[in-house]
């Protein structure tokens, strides 16, 4: 690609991008963290794990939302605040279009319950919507280590949730440790997730192993899989995500972090172009892991077996599986190939 005006100085032309998995909670600047947070600006100026990690495993991911982010967002209004922070960030990267998942579980607080924090974040959206370009999907986490009565209770108290004419919520998502289960006893939830008319997506394939991707397409009859990276230890499994059409939604600075087997970026990203499987580059939580949506593309196209070729048809897909209006999306990908051919 030639011309200095359309490059930025991570290497990255100037490309829409989209993101299709990232965590509200996980995501919410580290600078809004210390505003909100009850310990104000004696919180580091930096994430205090960042300067140490070089991995960290499940525990102490979990730790982190209990001790910075929890304590944060324990109101509405900080809700609604934090979500328009991280909304404006996304922005500033150039994301016209995200997938932001809101954990059922995490609202809990007496300030602050479920239904107050989707309200929060749908008030969140309509300013972001209003104030830039971006496309904003709500995507309810549900955790599966719930019982599968209580997670109905909550998917019938969420899903006619109306903001500004429309649902709060678009889609949900299976969440939680992958290693405990593999989330089939909610396949009846997904079901009627489905039957509403509501996207499903699971995390599958990170710490668990290809059967868990296996499981979310065949029993969950989810086609959008968070991660989906162990699924590349199985041809059976990879074949399965062909034939059906899946998209794998992959994070490759958290799963290095997380020291998740056999995802090196370097390796990875090349074998997912050549497998034939529609893949997504995301973040994940960029608050915890240092990272963003555009550093993601970024370290993509330093790659030479990825470069702008990779990452422009990597892009693509990521707007062709976007819950939007045909019209929005050819225009984003007119405005997508208008850049790749500069």
């Amino acid at each position: 690609m030639n011309g200095s005006s359309n490059q930025t100085s991570d290497g990255v032309p100037r490309l829409p991008l989209a993101e299709l998995h990232i965590h509200l909670e996980g995501a919410v600047p580290w600078e809004t963290i210390r505003q909100l947070h009850p310990e104000g600006h004696g919180l580091p100026i930096h994430p205090p794990w960042l300067a140490k990690a070089r991995g960290m495993d499940f525990a102490t991911f979990e730790r982190i939302f209990d001790v910075f982010v929890r304590p944060a967002m324990a109101t509405s209004a900080a809700v609604e605040q934090a979500t328009i922070d991280t909304l404006s960030s996304l922005v500033i990267q150039g994301v016209r279009y995200v997938e932001l998942s809101v954990a059922v579980r995490f609202y809990r607080s007496p300030g602050c319950g479920l239904i107050e924090a989707l309200k929060a974040v749908g008030r969140a959206r309509r300013w972001a919507q209003e104030q830039s370009d971006i496309v904003v999907r709500f995507v309810a986490g549900f955790n599966r280590q719930e019982k599968l009565p209580n997670a109905m209770r909550q998917l019938r108290a969420i899903e006619d949730l109306i903001d500004g004419g429309g649902r709060i919520i678009d889609a949900i998502d299976l969440h939680g440790d992958e290693t405990l289960n593999d989330g089939s006893h909610l396949a009846p939830l997904f079901r009627a997730a489905d039957r509403c008319a509501l996207r499903t997506k699971a995390h599958a394939g990170e710490h668990g192993d290809a059967a868990n991707v296996r499981t979310a397409l065949r029993h969950l009859g989810v086609r959008h899989i968070c991660h989906g990276v162990r699924a590349i230890g199985s041809a059976e499994v990879m074949a399965l995500v062909r034939e059906y059409g899946a998209y794998l939604h992959v994070c490759p600075t958290a799963n290095r972090l997380l020291r998740v087997r056999g995802t090196e970026p370097d390796a990875l990203l090349p074998l997912l172009l050549n497998s034939g499987c529609q893949f997504t580059l995301n973040s994940d939580d960029p608050m915890i892991f240092g990272c963003s949506v555009r550093s993601e593309y970024a370290s993509a196209v330093r790659n030479p077996r990825v470069g702008i070729a990779g990452v422009g048809a990597v892009a693509r897909t990521a707007f062709r599986a976007a819950l939007v209006e045909d019209c929005w999306r050819r225009k984003v990908l007119e405005d997508l190939e208008t850049i790749l051919s500069r």
